[in-house]
């Protein structure tokens, strides 16, 4: 191989190089990874859910190697995380994050059907709850049963709380409007 061809080899890798880099896209040296939208945050973990639907919790130490503030982990955060590959056989399973690349915010209609409420009053045997979601002060009935994901005991709601409802996008035409709970977080 002449110089020329070599030159010209060793260009097309360095820009193939900065154009992966300009587009985002990280790789992490840990076993396993995971990419996806932030659903869910707390001071000590991050709910990340795939374009697939899938979810994995993530749990955060101060050993846990980021690009970005903690800070900005926020639910509408585009992350990829590395971590060893072991996991919890839970629902949702649950990870050490070993390394969290933070890539930006997704478009608001990633989470679509969500909802911050106010809970009015709740049934936890016949599956409702009346609600008052708080950015148009519109009450709604809320049906829930055993496919509804909860991230927390529904037991210990009261009137007055307020949440997170990912409904599912339909609401029928009555009064006051209803409709049914995927999930129901803080």
């Amino acid at each position: 191989m002449n110089k020329k061809h070599l030159f010209v080899f060793a260009l097309i890798a360095l820009i193939s190089c900065f154009g992966l880099a300009a587009q985002g896209v990280h790789e992490v040296s840990s076993a396993a990874s995971f990419y996806g939208t932030v659903v869910e945050q707390t001071s000590a973990s991050i709910l990340v859910q795939s374009s697939d639907g899938q979810q994995m919790l993530f749990h955060i130490y101060s050993d846990t190697a980021m690009n970005t503030d903690a800070s900005r982990l926020v639910p509408g955060s585009i992350v990829l995380v590395g971590y060893s590959g072991a996991a919890t056989r839970s629902i949702p399973p649950q990870a050490t994050a070993l390394e969290i690349y933070w890539e930006g915010y997704a478009p608001s209609s990633a989470l679509e059907n969500v909802e911050t409420v106010r809970l009015e009053s709740i049934d936890l045997y016949q599956g409702m709850m009346m609600v008052t979601e708080l950015s148009s002060s519109m009450e709604r009935l809320v049906r829930f049963d055993e496919t509804t994901t909860w991230s927390f005991d529904a037991s210990t709601l009261s009137t007055g709380d307020v949440f997170k409802v990912q409904n599912n996008g339909i609401f029928t035409m009555s009064l006051p409007p209803q409709t049914f709970a995927l999930k129901i977080f803080r």
